[in-house]
């Protein structure tokens, strides 16, 4: 049987038609829970395999360098939840997105038609509904507190006692992919990458309130994560580990980008996901007595995190992580307890060198926001003039000019995604695209700059919209000729 180094290559034929097809995460729901998570350990041991195969290394530190005085981000400076409710000028960037929408559905334009943007709004629903929001802390399935009486209080026992951490975060990984989750790693919480600040701005008047450790002085006797009258939010010091998770986002939606079409696939396959799972996550840790945190895009920086734990490594588009096993077609969340687990280690397979060469994303931004040079730590700025306000100082990284990028959301009427969308790690996992990761990871750069040319010329066109669909609803939508129920 052939072999290629320590892996089987029909093994992981195999394993590339499974993934590929979705078949590791979506068995049949007959399926009991005990078969279901032995299904799971089988998922880890190929992923494993297929990281092994590909030649991602494990690594003692990360492969990120932090400037030394680096500070806490403060949230009232983020693009999505905190500028746009103060920053008058950026606001005014923003507020002409709804109308371009209006424009582009007018016109019937394929992929910005009203069944495109319904489908999106649709897709975003369990991510915004019941007091849940993506963005804030503490809020709706996102609760620092149980959302029922914990289980363990239910049948009157102590909580579980966790004797091997190892095991027990082997079990943790396959219940939260169970859950919804694609990827599973687990981290010791770098507190560098909570917020400072989150920012309120349901509150009347919008505040900006710190979030603290109970190890700070005057919070000492807080055992719970707990939020204050003041908003003023606290974390148990005893958290002391990040669960990262990872989820796929769909590759036909996503290659529609930057059409509507391309955002549901966003919201569907990564928002919607995130929240059932997250929350699912956090009350199976109450339940077993333990304190946990679910969060989204909320309380700390996702990319870090899952660099820590090793999902993978920051690439040339900012705010992505680069995973071996999808790209940047991934989006990001974690937990964060004070249930006793084993850590992972971070990781390598040569992203920064291959982002160095490539430089696709930053061709094809439409709102060039993606920088064209090499990495820098924020002290000036560089050739797409960032770092703004928006951008944290201090940890070198490709700088991406966030405001560029909200901006052209604003005028496109959607979240773009086209950096992700023509990644050539975004690809679906094929045979000959696990060789061709496997061969990029370990080649030089000679190696590297040939495999990118095969990549640029087998690229393949992007998906219509309209193809998408497969309906023919879908042209009574662009005729505008939509029958009266």
């Amino acid at each position: 049987m052939f072999r290629i180094g320590e892996v089987d290559f029909t093994f992981n034929v195999l394993y590339a038609g499974l993934l590929g097809s979705k078949i590791l995460r979506r068995e049949s729901s007959m399926l009991t829970l005990d078969s279901k998570l032995r299904h799971f350990d089988r998922t880890l041991n190929l992923q494993r395999s297929l990281r092994r195969f590909i030649g991602v290394e494990e690594l003692d530190k990360p492969t990120y360098k932090v400037k030394s005085g680096y500070t806490r981000f403060n949230q009232k400076y983020n693009l999505t939840i905190g500028r746009p409710f103060w920053d008058e000028a950026l606001r005014e960037k923003l507020d002409i997105q709804e109308e371009n929408m209006k424009k582009l559905a007018a016109r019937g334009v394929a992929g910005y038609t009203i069944l495109d943007y319904a489908l999106a709004d649709a897709a975003y629903t369990m991510a915004r509904s019941f007091g849940t929001d993506i963005n804030y802390p503490n809020s709706g399935f996102l609760s620092w507190t149980p959302l029922r009486t914990p289980t363990y209080r239910c049948v009157g026992a102590e909580r579980f006692e966790v004797t091997d951490e190892t095991k027990m975060s082997r079990l943790i990984k396959k219940v939260a992919m169970w859950f919804g989750a694609s990827i599973v790693r687990i981290t010791t919480l770098d507190r560098r990458w909570v917020y400072s600040h989150w920012y309120d701005n349901r509150a009347s008047p919008h505040r900006n309130p710190p979030i603290v450790f109970s190890d700070e002085s005057g919070y000492e006797d807080y055992v719970e994560p707990t939020q204050l009258e003041d908003g003023t939010q606290v974390i148990p010091k005893e958290m002391r580990y990040a669960i990262s998770l990872g989820f796929e986002m769909d590759y036909e939606s996503i290659r529609t980008a930057p059409t509507a079409v391309a955002f549901a696939g966003t919201l569907m396959y990564g928002y919607r996901t995130i929240i059932q799972t997250v929350a699912s996550l956090a009350e199976f840790i109450r339940g077993l007595g333990y304190n946990a945190i679910p969060s989204s895009n909320d309380t700390a920086l996702n990319v870090p995190i899952a660099i820590d734990a090793g999902l993978g490594e920051d690439g040339r588009i900012g705010g992505c992580l680069i995973s071996p096993e999808y790209g940047p077609r991934i989006r990001l969340a974690k937990v964060i307890t004070d249930l006793p687990l084993a850590t992972d280690r971070p990781v390598t397979f040569g992203i920064h060198d291959f982002c160095e060469e490539c430089r696709k994303c930053s061709r094809r931004c439409p709102a060039q926001a993606i920088p064209h040079g090499p990495r820098t730590v924020g002290l000036e700025k560089n050739d797409v003039d960032a770092p703004t306000i928006s951008e944290s100082v201090g940890p070198l990284r490709w700088i991406n000019n966030q405001e560029r990028c909200r901006a052209y959301f604003a005028v496109g009427g959607t979240n773009c995604g086209v950096c992700i969308s023509v990644c050539p790690w975004s690809r679906l996992n094929s045979t000959t695209r696990i060789l061709w990761k496997r061969l990029t990871a370990r080649g030089g750069k000679t190696l590297r700059r040939i495999l990118l040319h095969l990549d640029e010329v087998s690229d393949g066109e992007e998906i219509n919209p309209e193809r998408w669909w497969c309906n023919e609803i879908y042209e009574m939508v662009r005729k505008r000729n939509i029958p009266t129920v």
